[in-house]
């Protein structure tokens, strides 16, 4: 880290890079998910925020194999809680 500081920092900003894409992907397909399939209904329901919150976990393409799964154990609560 401290011998090869631009490669360090080079590193850290590709992974903050990632995980900013991977936050906006999430929030915007989720966001517009909502929009599209509450047209398609009609209404707000379970069934429509249930579909949005599906597609907009394609989100998770954009971080190593390794992260997502701790992004996986870090919704899992979440996803419980809600059910």
């Amino acid at each position: 880290m401290i011998n090869r500081p631009f490669q360090f920092m080079y590193k850290l900003s590709k992974n903050v890079l990632r995980s900013c894409l991977f936050l906006a992907t999430y929030i915007a397909v989720f966001r517009y998910g909502l929009c599209f399939f509450k047209n398609l209904r009609g209404k707000i329901g379970r069934r429509v925020i249930i579909y949005s919150g599906f597609v907009s976990g394609f989100g998770l393409c954009w971080e190593p194999q390794g992260r997502r799964t701790e992004l996986a154990l870090y919704f899992l609560p979440r996803f419980i809680e809600a059910l």
